[in-house]
């Protein structure tokens, strides 16, 4: 009996640590990635935790990481590195784009699997737009979770005051410009309120083309239809309402100057009607649950529109648009089975309702009202929304259920290739043409040129051969073995005796990890940028040789505009700011290089700045620079409009004033050149000044004939370095204004950074970054050679 005991004790000790490492073995992390939406994320919290308890081992890992929206680094350099998320909440117009570039998993497979189980994901039970979406080449790459439809909300409160009818909200493009003219109340230097701006909420230009009959895209997808007469009416109209207004940098600077939901003008009573999504009925319940909201379905021209006044009509050809987010699986993800049960949960009606009882349970301990969101699966939605606004005000209500009929005719983008390219040049031509730049007929002619090159270079990119590897190995030995020939000519040129060379050997030697760390890092990048500016290569597919193509697109009438752009506003800060940049940085320095008490403290004040992370800095200088309430145009409007009646600039909100701004702001970092400046004064030869004072010199005359000459090198140095600095700058312009207003603040880098990580066109990106170097080769070459006729080093020597 001992002895059966203490086998079946053997036995269970040994079998322990199998089961221990099974179970272990089953244990891991489900990735999700996506732009967590802040008000429901209590309520994902709740879902997620109990998707978690239904598959033991599984922990979910929900991460803000904006992979979903129009910034794809993350999860484009996630999926080449074989390192992908295993769920990505995504934007369903990006899914054609992204699906086309095989870095998304189609679930055909999955969704027939399990559409008859308990939870399966059932393609009609969803609206029409949404699933459309999320198809490419007939191909379903994702599930849809949320979406949304636009109307046209308004003030009530500032029609009364107007003498407008509360109850009966404009219907047509006459009457929004009537209505928008009554509720308009100027002042001197601008507006108190304003009626109705197009594009402020989220309209676009694709509304007002839809609502005139324009396409954007063939049936097929395969031809841009941007360039058509109604969308160019659509444009047009959007030009005069502009124009009414004194143009679109006057009301830019009015719409900037109010931040964050406790101040947007709408809800502030600054702006009395606004087009946008449904889901800013949540943001006004949380709020400005105090506003007297109506909403109506976005105005239509006039010929549409057959004057019945019943917005339910059958025969009325209302027109609003829809978008939204979906589950995506991307490709390489480890887990696919376990991601497909998450999207399954999240989108179910079990999952949804949890979600939002959650939400709603956090909400109203808070004291914060609750609104539903919508859902792409219209049982789920339906229900949702009856159960979630049954308990909420009516002006809340009503919005929401308007909204959620008109899901069942809203238009959405294109499912193309190239939306992200459609989208970008479906903004510029609204861009260009209300900033003036062209005329409405030539933006939108340049905007379908510009698609239809994507278009077709996309068609026939298998046209050309894959590269061959051997040209690049090919290359970089070369440069390897013209480096080596290099240095033994010159090692065997210094005649070294014996204990030269054994310590030149031991420097090698030493110098080799940075030598290796050089080669690999450096020199083999370097090789294969310019090997691939030959090519057509995106990361995710095999570079393929193009030969010069992409130095010719460079120059061709596509992307020369963009291009030239960017080197004329390098330029333009480079002429003016550089100079105006040094000359505050030595004035600094000369008045910091006086001997008095206390001067270290204020050296270390005004280098302080200079240490500032950028992004800290621009984020500042947004806030001073904002052109209603930024402390510049504050102090402008208490003086200079108040006493001369000069409005104050709109800074980066306007295309003229947009560069300045960022010099402006350069100043800021002078401190930071004013040490080696000081370093240069603090190493002049004090007799020089005695010899000047002895010949009769002022300080004018020793400033021009001492100072200056003998910081020639300094001056020399800061030139060198501020034209590269300003020809690589980028973060300042990127978070402050991405580029714009209409490319005036573009610079070479941020372009570069567009068309590698926005538009995923490497090889093009590639030449352009060779194109920049031979730029910043040739003008410091030039400067090196001019620098003989004025730079003067000790000594006398030039």
């Amino acid at each position: 009996m001992k002895l059966k005991a203490l086998l079946c004790l053997i036995l269970l000790s040994a079998l322990l640590p199998v089961g221990v490492r099974a179970e272990k073995a089953e244990t891991y992390k489900l990735r999700v990635w996506g732009p967590l939406v802040v008000d429901r994320s209590k309520g994902w919290e709740a879902a997620v935790k109990v998707f978690e308890e239904r598959h033991p081992g599984v922990t979910v890992e929900m991460l803000s990481m904006g992979a979903g929206g129009m910034n794809p680094q993350k999860l484009l350099t996630a999926i080449v590195g074989n390192a992908p998320p295993d769920v990505v909440y995504q934007d369903r117009f990006t899914i054609a784009d992204w699906a086309s570039r095989d870095t998304l998993q189609p679930i055909d497979d999955l969704i027939e699997r399990d559409r008859n189980t308990p939870g399966g994901v059932r393609p009609e039970e969803f609206y029409p737009a949404a699933w459309d979406e999320v198809k490419y080449n007939g191909k379903a790459f994702g599930v849809p979770t949320d979406i949304d439809s636009r109307l046209m909300f308004y003030n009530k409160k500032m029609f009364r005051e107007a003498g407008l009818d509360p109850e009966r909200p404009p219907r047509t493009w006459s009457e929004l410009q009537e209505y928008s003219d009554k509720l308009t109340k100027r002042n001197k230097t601008g507006y108190d309120s304003i009626g109705f701006i197009p594009n402020y909420g989220n309209a676009w230009f694709y509304l007002y083309s839809w609502m005139m009959g324009g396409k954007f895209m063939s049936e097929d997808l395969k031809e841009c239809t941007i360039d058509n007469p109604k969308s160019l009416k659509a444009l047009e109209w959007m030009v005069d309402f502009y124009n009414r207004y004194d143009g679109i940098e006057k009301l830019n600077s009015f719409v900037s100057g109010f931040t964050g939901m406790e101040f947007d003008p709408f809800m502030t009573g600054k702006i009395a009607m606004r087009i946008d999504c449904v889901g800013l009925v949540g943001n006004i319940a949380r709020w400005h649950p105090e506003m007297e909201l109506g909403a109506c379905l976005p105005p239509i021209p006039d010929d549409r529109y057959n004057h019945t006044g019943d917005f339910k009509n059958e025969t009325q050809t209302w027109v609003t648009w829809t978008g939204g987010f979906a589950y995506v699986m991307p490709r390489g993800s480890k887990h696919r089975d376990m991601a497909w049960e998450f999207m399954k949960w999240m989108t179910s009606m079990e999952g949804v309702d949890l979600t939002m009882r959650e939400q709603k349970k956090y909400n109203l301990e808070r004291n914060r009202p609750f609104v539903p969101w919508f859902q792409c699966n219209r049982k789920v939605n339906e229900a949702m929304v009856a159960k979630y606004t049954a308990n909420i005000e009516k002006k809340f209500r009503d919005p929401m259920l308007l909204g959620m009929e008109a899901l069942d005719f809203s238009y959405y983008r294109p499912t193309t290739m190239i939306s992200q390219r459609l989208w970008n040049e479906h903004d510029r031509a609204f861009q260009q043409a209300v900033y003036g730049m062209a005329t409405p007929a030539e933006a939108v002619k340049e905007a379908d040129r510009n698609v239809q090159g994507a278009l077709d270079k996309f068609f026939h990119q298998n046209d050309y051969p894959l590269l061959n590897w051997n040209i690049p190995i090919a290359i970089g030995i070369a440069v390897c073995l013209i480096l080596a020939v290099i240095c033994f000519i010159n090692v065997r040129r210094q005649h070294l005796s014996r204990i030269a060379k054994q310590e030149f050997g031991a420097a090698v030697l030493c110098a080799s990890p940075w030598m290796f760390g050089f080669l690999v890092f450096t020199l083999v990048p370097i090789i294969m940028s310019f090997v691939f500016s030959f090519c057509n290569y995106d990361v995710l597919h095999p570079a393929r040789w193009v030969g010069i193509m992409n130095y010719k697109d460079i120059f061709g009438a596509e992307e020369w505009y963009y291009m030239s752009k960017s080197i004329y506003n390098a330029f333009y800060l480079a002429i003016f700011g550089l100079p105006l940049g040094m000359a505050t940085s030595l004035c600094i320095a000369l008045l910091l290089n006086m001997d008095l008490k206390g001067m270290t403290w204020y050296r270390t004040i005004y280098y302080l700045p200079s240490i500032m992370p950028i992004v800290a800095t621009a984020i500042l200088w947004t806030w001073i620079l904002n052109p209603e309430y930024g402390l510049i145009n504050v102090a402008w409007k208490a003086s200079l409009s108040e006493w001369f009646n000069i409005d104050p600039p709109a800074w980066l909100a306007a295309e003229k004033t947009a560069k300045p701004a960022l010099i402006l702001m350069g100043l800021w970092g002078a401190g930071g050149g004013m040490i080696l400046w000081l370093a240069g004064l603090q190493g002049i030869n004090r007799a020089l000044y005695e010899a000047a004072e002895i010949d009769g010199a002022n300080s004018w005359v020793k400033f021009w004939k001492v100072t200056v000459p003998m910081i020639t090198p300094y001056i020399f140095f800061n030139l060198i370095m501020g034209i590269i600095g300003v020809l690589q700058s980028f973060e300042a312009q990127y978070i402050m204004t991405s580029g714009g207003p209409v490319e005036a603040t573009l610079v070479p880098v941020l372009y570069l950074f567009n068309r590698a990580f926005g538009e995923f066109r490497m090889g093009y990106a590639s030449a352009v970054a060779w194109i920049l170097f031979l730029i910043v080769f040739i003008l410091t070459i030039i400067q090196l050679k001019l620098a003989n006729k004025w730079v003067y080093y000790e000594g006398g020597e030039r």
